[in-house]
């Protein structure tokens, strides 16, 4: 990677945003890891709209972590984390209608 500035990136260089791309294309490659993401982003946009207080987000940003480690260590197979994060979403969905 260059060490030229990308202004739009705020500043930093090609080599910062480079390795930071490749190390999160190879996180991402994770099924677990990238389930967790995909539902952390979810439920931090709802803190946003104002459909979940901060405390409820980081209340469930502990458990969230804690199974996902647990599954990244074969403690909880991968189909029960998945199925524990769409039950939250689904739990979500009911307090909206």
């Amino acid at each position: 990677y260059c060490p030229r500035k990308i202004f739009q990136a705020g500043g930093k260089t090609c080599k910062d945003l480079g390795s930071f791309r490749l190390y999160e294309k190879k996180l991402l490659e994770n099924p677990v890891v990238r389930e967790y993401k995909r539902s952390y982003k979810a439920h931090n946009a709802r803190v946003s709209k104002g459909t979940m207080t901060r405390d409820e987000f980081n209340l469930w940003s502990d458990q969230a972590r804690e199974k996902r480690d647990m599954c990244l260590n074969g403690e909880l197979a991968l189909d029960e984390f998945v199925k524990w994060l769409e039950s939250d979403r689904m739990r979500a969905r009911k307090q909206m209608d």
